[in-house]
């Protein structure tokens, strides 16, 4: 152990001869640091929210490139994580990958393939929309907290709140706008609407978790707008909005700056319609159209239509807007915005609304969204979220469409769906498969993309926790 101990402190970078900036994510293929892109600033261009510190996972090896220590090293420590993905890695030539599903479960997916194996892998990634247009990413509020509806965490909710954080921060150094806010510290306020068992359960939480959520007092100085029977609300500090369509840009760039990544406009209807010959893998990762792939129809996920409603304030009105600088949510949600046009900082107040979501099981496919419907449909939920709406102080401009994957519920909850499938018919190879989410994407993507790409990488699946596979 004395040994192996210290091979590994002669791997790790110096403290005082180099920087972390001055690494290269080509030679540091466990850090999450990249060199900031020449169009972003040195300084933030926000006041109140600074740029993202480099993130590294607690090893990182500055030797990968180095055939003999990583040859010797991985022979005397093939159970270590690191060096099983050096090793698998360093096999052979350039591996080609395929990924069906270009959201931010693929995108994800995609970055911590080509993170782990310091570029040696090329991706395809083949979708039917242009990045960020698609899917559930494209339409989402992006609300990420790791609660359920009862106040309690959800599955893997730490572990995947800390993954999203990680790549969020990756995102923002690749994108001139911004990819996410949280209030400037102020949270997401869980609001009490539906009586004394909802409020005693957010006691419970409180409780439980004073660290990181607190019972309080709406305030309608800070919060103006909810109707006269909401009065406490359950503040999750850590909560956050992401703006799903820029989260998706800036992680294909990220992806593009660490290897070489194709994306291919096409709708698959069939594995067969893939050119696999050249193919090591292939990984499906295409949210509820995975069970629109002729081979994969059995999945047991149900898909589900939601529309996200966006107000826009009506300038010309008289009418109190109401003050609204943090996503409130209580089953329907209200989330606002400061659109670029509005300027910077979440001090102005906003003047686009992101409100939903609808629940809808007909005519699921259809892409079109339908103002009318949507709003007969959740409206009043969402005035007693914020009576403002029902003034002429807002308009709903449009709606957005998305298809969420349902997966099927077991006795930790509705788990994603993420493992191998090993006789896929039509098919000669495994198909990796990640599925499922649900309306949790944004608090699991990461986390199982972390996962699925150390197994796809190394060839174990064992790597992935035992509850993603017991519906495969």
């Amino acid at each position: 152990a004395t040994q192996a101990l210290l091979l590994l402190l002669l791997l790790l970078p110096p403290s005082s001869s180099s920087s972390s900036s001055s690494r290269s994510p080509s030679t540091c293929f466990c850090s999450y640091f990249h060199p900031r892109p020449s169009f972003i600033p040195s300084t933030s261009p926000h006041p109140s929210k600074p740029l993202p510190a480099p993130c590294h996972f607690p090893l990182t090896f500055q030797s990968v490139h180095n055939p003999t220590a990583t040859k010797s090293l991985s022979a005397q420590r093939t159970g270590t994580r690191a060096f099983r993905i050096v090793a698998a890695c360093e096999e052979g030539a350039h591996k080609r990958i395929v990924l069906v599903g270009g959201g931010m479960v693929g995108l994800a997916i995609t970055y911590n393939i080509l993170r782990m194996s310091s570029g040696k892998v090329d991706c395809v990634i083949v979708d039917e929309q242009d990045v960020g247009q698609g899917g559930a990413t494209g339409a989402m509020a992006g609300l990420l907290h790791p609660l359920t509806p009862r106040g309690k965490k959800l599955w893997k909710g730490d572990e995947g709140m800390e993954a999203t954080r990680r790549l969020l921060r990756v995102a923002q150094q690749f994108s001139e706008e911004e990819v996410f806010f949280n209030g400037e510290g102020r949270g997401i306020l869980r609001v009490v609407t539906k009586g004394k068992k909802q409020l005693e359960d957010y006691k419970k939480s409180a409780a439980m978790f004073p660290a990181e959520v607190e019972l309080k007092e709406v305030d309608q100085s800070e919060y103006r707008g909810p109707s006269e029977n909401v009065s406490h609300a359950l503040l999750v500090k850590s909560g956050m909005a992401v703006r799903g369509p820029v989260y998706a840009r800036a992680l294909l760039r990220a992806c593009q700056s660490l290897g070489n990544v194709t994306w291919r406009r096409e709708r698959v209807e069939s594995l067969a319609q893939l050119d696999l010959q050249q193919a090591d893998e292939l990984v499906v990762c295409a949210g509820a159209g995975s069970i629109r792939i002729k081979e994969l129809e059995e999945l047991p996920i149900k898909p589900v239509k939601a529309q996200n409603i966006v107000f826009l304030r009506n300038e010309s009105s008289k009418s109190d807007p109401g003050r609204l600088q943090v996503p409130v949510i209580s089953g329907r949600y209200v989330v606002p915005f400061v659109s670029e046009a509005g300027g910077r900082g979440l001090d102005l107040s906003p003047d686009q609304l992101i409100c939903g979501a609808t629940q809808e099981n007909v005519d699921i496919w259809n892409r079109e969204s339908n103002v009318t419907s949507a709003l007969d449909n959740i409206y009043h939920e969402l005035c007693t979220l914020f009576q403002p709406l029902q003034s002429d102080a807002w308009y709903p401009a449009r709606a957005v469409v998305g298809v969420k994957a349902s997966p099927p519920r077991g006795p930790e909850g509705s788990i994603p769906m993420c493992g191998r499938l090993l006789d896929v018919a039509g098919v000669s190879r495994p198909v990796w498969l990640c599925t499922g989410l649900g309306s949790r994407g944004l608090i699991h993507h990461a986390l199982l993309a972390e996962k699925l790409a150390e197994a796809i990488l190394t060839g174990d699946v064992s790597v992935l926790p035992s509850a993603l596979q017991e519906h495969l």
